[in-house]
């Protein structure tokens, strides 16, 4: 926990194994070499030169209202419909399990996106960062 996984970075060796120079600047900071796929809070800073709060989602109650938005859904077609209630939880569950697995959230993701428009440059600004860091 607290380390970010990156998958193809490169850099420059640690300093210990390699001649720091002053008068060489472009040797830069220090990024994981040698295969190493872990980059840890205050090093993901040093390279995006970000602070991590301006990296961390804010929290948010969208989950929250959503699950009840939902429930009262299925509250009501259950029993306009007739249909047994934890049938219509279990099948909603499973969707979204099956979303998950098969299609990485897209299904989610794209409904998401009907509900808050602006959540489109949120999720591209988002996924650009993740382009940003690993290059």
């Amino acid at each position: 926990k607290g380390q970010l996984n990156v998958f193809g970075a490169i850099g420059r060796a640690p300093p210990s194994s390699i001649a720091v120079v002053p008068s060489f600047p472009e040797q830069g900071p220090m990024y994981p070499t040698s295969g190493s796929k872990l980059i840890s809070p205050t090093l993901l800073e040093e390279i995006t030169t970000i602070e991590m709060i301006n990296l961390t989602p804010q929290p948010t109650n969208l989950l929250l209202y959503g699950g009840a938005a939902l429930a009262s859904l299925e509250a009501i077609a259950s029993l306009s419909l007739g249909i047994n209630f934890n049938v219509l939880v279990v099948c909603t569950l499973l969707l979204a399990l099956m979303d998950q697995v098969l299609v990485s959230g897209a299904v989610s993701e794209t409904a998401l996106r009907m509900v808050q428009p602006e959540m489109t440059s949120r999720i591209t600004k988002h996924e650009a960062g993740h382009f940003l860091c690993a290059y």
